[in-house]
């Protein structure tokens, strides 16, 4: 079997074997893919994947009615996602479909990407694999995945990480220089693939990416590379700088020809310090685990980190953990090191000597460049690090820097995996299976079934709210909408909340959560929805200056914009409140014409 064979059939391995695994989780989801499986951030998620349009947002007037909802407000690159998402909802008809297939699909496609990685340091075979499949499976996947799910997906982490390994350890210009013209195109091709995929799969993964190819750069002109082979090496990462940068470029326009009137986010240098990276949670497994004698550590941990000032930050979240795979991965690169160390301190220059030429021979990667990328990315994880020096200076919009996390842990498996390719232990069957069995159950004891629960109550409680807005029988409240009011019109929705990040409204009660008002407009998209104008714009200014609750001074102004209907989500107005709102409403426009979700989802006609 040819070298290339071996690699492409054990990352598909690695690929269905991760697949495999999630279906622990996703299994009993399957059937539900056409449905929401996420409140908040996930059906804004949604709203982005309906209204993309190939290479930028559409403007429409579905949402944000009636100037229209303009996505080209926030500047981003979640390109590959949006693109795959909208294929696959043109092609099942379903707003929902594409992301929660792109999920599902994102954990096999980061196992493929992360044996290649692997594959580059040297180590391959079973516990390659088993590396592989356990690292796509690690906490920050699954939790991300209901929420920020562009972060969720993870692959042009692990795009950047190869790019940078190819260019650091000098193997991308070794193999340009040993193989034939018809190779070269081909690794040309496979570069731009990955320049293309790390650049336009969200803005974090694209920073991230230019800062692990400084990184290498540095490297290279560390090892005495000519200035000429540092320049060439440097033009991927120029790939990745113009790509964001046309990607960007609707945002730019949209930004420049009719600039918001405020801020549309406020981004402070402190923000990065606050987002920065829980180093002590990246060093431990998650505390979740389902074997019975580790009830006491997960309670221990669990009870330290609810010690935060703010437990509610999205770095002490169970998605900053890692696990007990990644946890023995960094002990076995720190053994690796300290065996270096001693063989330095014995052989000194021979063992350079040495150590030069297995590289040469082997080209797999040198483990002082992975131990030097380690320590980069945790400059830039940890808090008051040189993140803060990066949003101070260059830019407070890459605030996140907890979301280096899945680079820092893959550094930890590939520094694990430059220890083992070198083993002579590894090399013996009787030690390898065992290892791999051992890998394979903590993966799924401690990395798998503890989201199992939670993928279940958190899909079934948002689709029974969606089977209310929008289900076959006659008496959806989408379908009660529709008769009472059969034209394309505009329906007001309230209580009023800004779009993004209003905040929830009506926390005594069920509460109305960020972004809960795009449910009807997902549901019923045969409507126009007044959610979703960005704030601070000129499409906003209008519905801004309305009252919270209008009153009968402001329906003649309604139906002139094009509304035909008032609907009222009463989950978001205070307990006391609800009936004299309500009571309000029924005598100045007649009973409902539709009500739903149990009474919470109110539709008066303008007539």
């Amino acid at each position: 079997m040819s070298t290339r064979a071996r690699i492409t059939i054990e990352a598909l391995i690695a690929a269905l074997v991760s697949f495999l695994l999630s279906l622990i989780v996703f299994g009993p989801l399957l059937g539900k893919l056409g449905k929401p499986w996420a409140a908040g951030d996930m059906l804004s998620t949604y709203v982005n994947s309906v209204n993309w349009d190939w290479w930028h947002y559409a403007v429409t007037t579905t949402y944000g009615f009636p100037e229209g909802m303009n996505l080209a407000y926030f500047p981003g690159v979640d390109i590959t996602e949006n693109l795959f998402a909208q294929l696959v909802n043109a092609i099942t008809g379903s707003p929902y479909v594409g992301i929660n297939l792109l999920l599902v699909l994102s954990f096999p496609l980061v196992a493929a990407l992360t044996y290649l990685a692997i594959r580059i340091v040297g180590l391959q075979g079973p516990l390659a694999i088993a590396l592989a499949a356990s690292f796509s499976l690690i906490p920050y996947h699954f939790g991300r995945g209901l929420g920020h799910m562009y972060l969720a997906t993870m692959y042009a982490g692990v795009t950047a990480v190869i790019l940078c390994l190819l260019i650091g350890t000098g193997q991308l210009q070794h193999r340009y220089a040993v193989t034939s013209k018809r190779g070269r195109i081909w690794l040309t091709i496979a570069i731009a693939i990955l320049v293309i995929v790390t650049a336009l799969s969200g803005i974090y993964y694209a920073a991230f990416g230019l800062i692990l190819g400084a990184a290498a750069l540095l490297w290279r002109i560390a090892k005495h590379d000519s200035w000429k082979t540092v320049g060439l090496a440097a033009i991927p990462y120029a790939g990745i700088i113009t790509a964001v940068g046309l990607g960007l470029l609707p945002s730019i326009i949209a930004l420049k020809t009719a600039p918001p009137t405020g801020t549309l986010g406020d981004r402070s240098a402190i923000e990065s310090v606050l987002l920065a990276g829980s180093l002590a949670m990246a060093l431990l497994p998650i505390p979740m685990s389902t074997l019975p004698f580790m009830a006491d550590y997960n309670a221990r941990i669990s009870a330290a980190i609810a010690t935060s000032p703010d437990p509610k930050l999205e770095n002490i979240a169970a998605t900053n953990y890692g696990t007990w795979v990644t946890t023995a991965c960094l002990a076995v690169m720190l053994i690796g090191l300290l065996v270096r160390m001693r063989r330095i301190s014995r052989l000194g220059k021979e063992f350079y000597q040495q150590d030069k030429r297995k590289i040469q021979e082997t080209q797999f990667g040198e483990l002082s460049f992975i131990t030097y990328l380690t320590i980069v990315v945790l400059l830039f994880f940890i808090p008051w690090g040189v993140n803060f020096l990066f949003s101070e200076f260059l830019t407070p919009q890459i605030r996140g820097w907890n979301r280096l996390l899945p680079i820092l842990l893959l550094l930890f498996v590939l520094g694990a995996a430059t220890v083992l390719a070198r083993a002579r232990i590894t090399k013996k069957q009787l030690f390898v299976w065992p290892v791999v069995v051992i890998i394979v159950a903590l993966t799924i004891t401690d990395s798998i079934r503890p989201f199992r629960s939670i993928y279940r109550e958190t899909v079934e409680s948002i689709t029974a709210k969606a089977a209310d807005a929008k289900a076959a029988d006659a008496q959806a409240y989408a379908d009660q909408v529709n008769d009472a009011i059969p034209e394309n019109c505009g329906i007001l929705q309230l209580p009023y909340m800004k779009y993004p990040e209003n905040g929830p409204l009506n926390m005594q009660g069920d509460g109305l959560g960020d972004y809960d008002h795009f449910l009807q407009p997902l549901s019923n998209p045969g409507k126009k929805w007044s959610y979703g104008a960005v704030k601070n714009t000129a499409e906003s200014a209008w519905l801004e200056s309305l009252p919270q609750f209008p009153m009968d001074q402001n329906f003649i102004e309604l139906k002139e914009k094009g509304f035909c209907g008032i609907h009222i989500d009463t989950a978001g107005i205070l307990p006391q409140e609800q009936e004299s709102m309500t009571n309000f409403y029924n005598a100045l426009l007649g009973d409902p014409v539709a009500t739903g979700h149990g009474g919470a989802w109110i539709l008066y006609a303008l007539r």
